[in-house]
């Protein structure tokens, strides 16, 4: 309802690349001091031991969910999962640096499909800025065998001039032949895109009907706001009877 100050909204707006807070001084972790110029050794020893602890267990949080490889033993062959290598790339990603788009570039051709996957969100996290992919995300968005993969190249692909083929692409993935994770990513990146998403609605009203909790609720919520039926100033006691379908 436009209620909310800035560091309220801030739960709703695109996270920064990296946060580090004073837990001491700022116990509602308001200011982020990833950026100042003071907190740059602190950083960098906190980046170096999280790093170190996620490559000691073998966080397979990299792994896009419904990937054979997911599991707790697929994800300790190194050969299918090269995680040092995943990381690195998974930053170069998430940093929305243009300079990086070579290197992203390469990536999409990687015949590691987590590799492909971090490719092509690092493009769909510069957005607009990422025209130089424009070309391979098209291709992929057509033709990747992987459909984790083939999602974030639609979406990062709608912002690059291609929103009705992709909004069509997200929709095929989001039907009753895919894997529940798969249906999830193909509705969350089509939630993503708002209102270019509506010709997608049947595909929401799908899954709000369906048994499967996050996808019925992903496609109800979604489904009201493409109807107008979700309003932004209603009770949360409310929306939350809607959600469940009891309103």
């Amino acid at each position: 309802a436009g209620e909310l100050t800035e560091v309220q909204s801030r739960f709703f707006e695109r996270k920064p690349f990296e946060e580090l807070y004073d837990l001491a001084a700022d116990r509602d972790q308001v200011r982020n001091l990833a950026g100042e110029p003071a907190a740059r050794g602190q950083l960098a020893t906190l980046r170096t031991v999280l790093d170190r602890h996620m490559l000691s267990v073998v966080d397979n949080g990299f792994i896009p969910e419904g990937l054979a490889i997911e599991g707790y033993e697929a994800s300790r062959n190194k050969a299918a999962y090269p995680l040092p290598r995943i990381m690195a790339l998974a930053g170069t990603a998430a940093a929305g640096e243009v300079s990086n788009l070579p290197a992203l570039g390469k990536a999409l051709s990687s015949a590691d499909p987590v590799a492909r996957y971090w490719a092509a969100t690092g493009h769909l996290v510069l957005g607009a800025r990422a025209a130089s992919g424009a070309g391979i995300l098209a291709g992929l968005m057509r033709e990747e065998p992987v459909p984790q993969v083939r999602i974030v190249a639609a979406e990062a692909s709608a912002h690059l001039g291609t929103e009705p083929e992709a909004v069509a692409v997200l929709a095929g993935l989001a039907n009753a032949e895919q894997s529940w994770q798969v249906r999830l990513q193909a509705l969350n990146a089509l939630t993503a895109l708002g209102e270019a998403a509506r010709p997608a609605l049947s595909a929401f009203e799908a899954a709000a009907v369906g048994d499967q909790e996050y996808l019925r609720n992903a496609g109800r919520y979604m489904a009201a706001v493409l109807k107008g039926e979700y309003r932004p100033d209603f009770p949360v006691f409310d929306l939350k009877r809607m959600m469940r379908g009891a309103a």
